[in-house]
């Protein structure tokens, strides 16, 4: 199984013609890893093939633990439209951008914030780490959970807020969500 880490990257036919574009975090069976470039893989339209950069990341990880990796594969993102529901590089909603974020580092949490929160390792704001997942709760933070965001470091969050909005920073701080937080989680 082969996961696609790169925004956007073209399936092709096995003479080189492109199928369609796929998505971050998109997993496919490979068939056959023999040729230095490519990976065959099974796919709904039948075989195809993907470039084995696709399956890494553009930027190096040697160096970053699994949650700047994270926040750092995260900022590729930075300036995308908010999509409700989506899970995608077309568009992502909050829950859908830390869902994805994570399915690409071969971690598995459920698609919805509010079962997110229920996964984890939880810790407190002071100890927050790069990727650590903060989630947010209706009337203060003793309603239903609408909201999660990834934890960037110096108070800072990314993530996707609200319709007619971008993936974006925002200071914690500095917003009506800071007396929402209800729990900090580590999925790493």
């Amino acid at each position: 199984m082969i996961t696609i880490r790169r925004g956007f990257t073209p399936l092709l036919r096995l003479d080189g013609r492109t199928f369609l574009n796929l998505s971050l975090g998109t997993e496919l069976p490979v068939i056959s890893s023999k040729d230095h470039r490519y990976y065959t893989v099974q796919t709904p339209l039948g075989t195809g093939k993907i470039a084995k950069r696709a399956t890494q990341f553009a930027f190096r990880t040697a160096r970053l633990t699994p949650g700047a990796t994270l926040v750092r594969l995260g900022e590729e993102f930075l300036d995308l439209r908010y999509l409700w529901g989506g899970i995608s590089a077309y568009g992502f909603d909050c829950s859908g951008f830390v869902y994805t974020l994570h399915r690409s580092l071969g971690i598995c949490l459920p698609r919805d914030a509010q079962d997110q929160i229920k996964q984890g390792v939880a810790v407190d704001l002071a100890n927050a780490q790069l990727g650590d997942l903060c989630f947010f709760a209706h009337n203060h933070g003793n309603g239903a959970v609408h909201h999660v965001a990834l934890y960037a470091g110096d108070g800072w969050l990314l993530h996707a807020p609200t319709p007619g909005k971008h993936v974006t920073y925002l200071q914690l701080a500095s917003t009506y969500l800071q007396d929402e937080l209800v729990a900090v989680k580590r999925n790493w």
